[in-house]
């Protein structure tokens, strides 16, 4: 347990919000705001001065934006970066997106609304965040391993639609870490791609749009009852359980809590038990347990399994706890899943 308090630099142009963002945080005893920047030439300067333990960062801000900011700061003075935007608007989705690439941790919701239960609602979202990724040890640039290019994977693929697929999980460090498996992925691959990104609910499409800008094949929110094609990347919707309704077609089952929605290990089972030893299961960086049993599952039927690295990973929770459960047939660097997929594949798995 930590003894000093964690420091957080706040960077919003917005006064009222500076001060809102800054009572909310400061209402939990373990938090203290040391510094509000209102612009992104500020936060850099505040971030190298002060070292704080995490920063806030807004994405719409004068002089630099919340993406030049985080850029600078990553590769100035490495520090967990918390993005909090106030729109999904494709354009603020896409600073957002690009400030993750370029090292920020997380996204989430701006407060906004106008009852006072929606505030507490947020505030207590953005205190649990600014704990959870203050914690986490950042690196100047991010690792060079999350940005190098994967060579194409090349060889025969057996399998016609329907036929091979590919489950993937991640959480916290998800979306930078699906940027670099997707892009690299080749239109000719002979699978569909199952994506369960946990990620703040109004997101999903904005990271959606962001990865199909650099990626090969399709990225699409998976939609109830369509077929599945080979070469199509589908993500699980906002409150929605991604699934297979035997294999040929998708089905979308309505997540009844907050906490059923986004779930991997429902996903990853349901791969499994449609799919067995024709699918690949895929566990990236992120916190917690969530897709350990759906490894589980998969490999229990014949499927491949395989996780990331602890040297590659934000966070190696879930990549460890697959791990010690047994269930991660190979642990690879990010860099070599691809190929490592590309081999499974071109054997029918």
């Amino acid at each position: 347990m930590k003894n000093k308090k964690i420091s957080v630099v706040i960077a919003e142009d917005s006064i009222f919000t500076q001060k809102m963002l800054a009572r909310m945080l400061e209402s939990d005893p373990d938090i203290e705001v040391v510094g509000v920047a209102k612009n992104g030439r500020e936060a850099v300067e505040m971030v190298g001065n002060l070292k704080p333990d995490i920063v806030t960062m807004d994405i719409r801000m004068p002089v630099l934006d919340g993406f030049q900011a985080t850029r600078r700061i990553m590769a100035e003075t490495p520090t967990p970066i918390l993005v909090i935007s106030s729109s999904v608007s494709s354009d603020d989705l896409k600073i957002s997106f690009n400030a993750i690439q370029a090292g920020a941790l997380e996204i989430i919701e701006k407060p906004q609304g106008s009852l006072q239960s929606d505030y507490r609602e947020i505030g207590a979202e953005i205190i649990r965040r600014v704990k959870m990724i203050s914690e986490i040890k950042v690196f100047r640039h991010l690792s060079p391993r999350l940005r190098a290019a994967t060579p194409r994977p090349v060889g025969r693929m057996t399998g016609g639609p329907g036929e091979l697929i590919v489950a993937v999980g991640a959480s916290t460090g998800g979306p930078s870490a699906l940027h670099t498996l997707l892009r690299e992925v080749p239109e000719d691959i002979a699978a569909g791609i199952f994506v369960t990104q946990h990620i703040s609910e109004g997101f999903g499409a904005g990271c959606v749009e962001w990865l199909n800008r650099s990626a090969s094949v399709k990225v699409k929110i998976a939609e109830d009852q369509e077929q599945i094609e080979k070469g199509v990347v589908y993500f699980a919707p906002d409150r929605g359980l991604l699934e297979v309704h035997g294999r040929r077609r998708i089905g979308i089952r309505r997540a009844t809590t907050t906490d059923e929605r986004l779930n991997i290990d429902g996903m990853m089972k349901s791969v499994a038990m449609n799919f067995g030893s024709k699918a690949v299961g895929i566990l990236l960086t992120g916190m917690g347990s969530d897709g350990v049993q759906g490894l589980r599952s998969i490999k229990e039927r014949g499927g491949r399994t395989i996780v990331q690295d602890e040297e590659t990973s934000i966070i190696f929770g879930m990549p460890r706890a697959a791990i010690e459960a047994g269930v991660a047939d190979q642990v690879l660097p990010l860099g070599e899943i691809l190929p490592a997929v590309m081999k499974l594949l071109a054997v029918g798995t």
